[in-house]
Protein backbone atom coordinates (compact mmCIF):
# COMPACT_ATOMS: atom_id res chain seq x y z
CA UNK A 1 0.00 0.00 0.00
CA UNK A 2 1.12 3.15 -1.09
CA UNK A 3 1.28 6.27 1.58
CA UNK A 4 -1.32 8.93 0.22
CA UNK A 5 -1.82 11.22 2.60
CA UNK A 6 0.45 14.52 3.33
CA UNK A 7 0.76 18.28 1.70
CA UNK A 8 1.88 19.90 -1.38
CA UNK A 9 4.78 21.07 0.80
CA UNK A 10 5.50 17.39 1.97
CA UNK A 11 4.44 14.95 -0.73
CA UNK A 12 6.38 12.02 1.05
CA UNK A 13 5.40 12.93 4.35
CA UNK A 14 3.24 9.75 4.88
CA UNK A 15 6.10 7.27 3.58
CA UNK A 16 8.77 8.76 5.85
CA UNK A 17 5.93 9.00 8.93
CA UNK A 18 6.23 4.92 8.58
CA UNK A 19 9.63 4.60 7.67
CA UNK A 20 10.52 6.39 11.49
CA UNK A 21 7.85 4.08 13.34
CA UNK A 22 9.33 1.01 11.94
CA UNK A 23 12.89 2.34 12.33
CA UNK A 24 11.48 3.10 15.80
CA UNK A 25 11.05 -0.42 16.94
CA UNK A 26 14.76 -1.17 16.82
CA UNK A 27 15.60 1.38 19.12
CA UNK A 28 17.09 0.08 22.24
CA UNK A 29 16.83 2.09 25.26
CA UNK A 30 17.16 2.35 29.01
CA UNK A 31 14.56 4.75 29.78
CA UNK A 32 11.45 5.81 27.58
CA UNK A 33 10.41 9.33 27.85
CA UNK A 34 8.64 11.41 24.89
CA UNK A 35 7.19 15.12 24.86
CA UNK A 36 3.60 13.87 25.94
CA UNK A 37 3.22 12.52 29.61
CA UNK A 38 0.07 10.77 28.26
CA UNK A 39 2.30 8.95 25.48
CA UNK A 40 4.55 6.82 27.70
CA UNK A 41 2.00 7.09 31.13
CA UNK A 42 3.63 9.63 33.14
CA UNK A 43 0.64 9.83 35.40
CA UNK A 44 0.30 6.29 36.39
CA UNK A 45 3.80 5.90 36.61
CA UNK A 46 4.96 8.42 38.95
CA UNK A 47 2.12 10.16 41.11
CA UNK A 48 3.09 13.31 43.18
CA UNK A 49 4.97 12.38 46.30
CA UNK A 50 6.59 9.29 44.36
CA UNK A 51 10.10 8.45 45.27
CA UNK A 52 12.61 8.05 42.69
CA UNK A 53 12.64 5.30 40.87
CA UNK A 54 13.58 5.52 37.42
CA UNK A 55 13.22 1.81 36.70
CA UNK A 56 8.99 2.80 36.06
CA UNK A 57 10.50 4.19 32.82
CA UNK A 58 12.29 1.07 31.48
CA UNK A 59 8.84 0.13 29.95
CA UNK A 60 9.54 -1.62 26.62
CA UNK A 61 6.36 -3.04 26.34
CA UNK A 62 4.31 -0.19 26.68
CA UNK A 63 6.68 1.33 23.91
CA UNK A 64 5.94 -1.10 21.83
CA UNK A 65 2.16 -1.23 22.30
CA UNK A 66 2.33 2.56 21.85
CA UNK A 67 4.27 2.40 18.26
CA UNK A 68 1.58 -0.51 17.29
CA UNK A 69 -0.80 1.78 18.48
CA UNK A 70 0.44 4.25 15.95
CA UNK A 71 0.98 1.91 13.36
CA UNK A 72 -2.46 0.93 13.62
CA UNK A 73 -3.33 4.52 13.75
CA UNK A 74 -1.16 5.14 10.49
CA UNK A 75 -2.80 2.66 8.38
CA UNK A 76 -6.74 3.31 9.03
CA UNK A 77 -5.82 7.18 7.56
CA UNK A 78 -4.45 5.29 4.64
CA UNK A 79 -7.21 2.92 4.31
CA UNK A 80 -9.78 6.69 4.45
CA UNK A 81 -7.87 8.12 1.76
Amino acid sequence: MKPTFGHAGYPDVAKDYLYTLDDLKNIEFDLWLSSHASQFGLHEKHKPGDTYHPEAFADRKNYDQELENLRKDYFKKLEKK
